[in-house]
């Protein structure tokens, strides 16, 4: 049995690790796994407690490459400004598919875009909040988040196509390991 769990999180550390991947490479803008990865690590945390840890870790490093390689910033970073506001946002939805435990199916849909609804409330709150680009009046916060929409658009698929991915991978290889201890 111990077997099983250790192989269990071992393929729980790889498909976060992968979806961090996906993240590095070409995409549309905000169509990342990030928040499928998320609610993944949530829903693991109840079976492997340090597994808060692994999102997290692979979120930060992801975003130590962007910000230092990709975004060729002329000075190491280790936090851009919004960062406290995302890491918060992303804790939200972990904080989800810990209390849910979604599995494959509509309960997987409704939280993945309950993750999307958070992530884009707190994120544009803060930038609304904490920028010059916008008045702080009900029309500038109206103004922020209807310009962010198709940020939230992108988000919202990306967080139900990589949930679905995500959580069908990990079933599909948790039916596997099991037949194959059985066998």
């Amino acid at each position: 049995m111990k077997a099983i769990k250790n192989a269990s999180l071992l393929w729980v550390i790889v498909l976060i690790f992968v979806a961090v991947l996906f993240r590095l490479i070409n995409h549309p803008v905000n169509f990342t796994p990030l928040g499928a990865m998320m609610l993944f690590g949530g829903v693991q945390s109840k079976k492997f407690k340090l597994s808060i840890l692994v999102p997290f870790i692979a979120l930060f490093l992801s975003d130590l490459y962007l910000n230092n390689f990709m975004y060729h910033s002329d000075q190491w970073t280790w936090f851009y400004k919004g960062a406290p506001w995302v890491y918060f946002a992303f804790a939200l939805v972990f904080i989800i598919g810990r209390i849910f435990q979604p599995k494959l199916g509509l309960k997987l849909a409704f939280t993945a875009i309950s993750g999307s609804i958070i992530f884009f409330v707190v994120t544009n709150l803060a930038l609304w909040y904490g920028s010059n680009l916008y008045t702080k009046d009900t029309a500038g916060l109206v103004q922020c988040f209807i310009a962010a929409l198709p940020f939230f658009q992108n988000s919202l698929f990306g967080d139900l196509i990589y949930s679905f991915a995500i959580f069908g991978v990990y079933e599909y290889i948790s039916i596997k390991s099991r037949s194959a201890t059985v066998a």
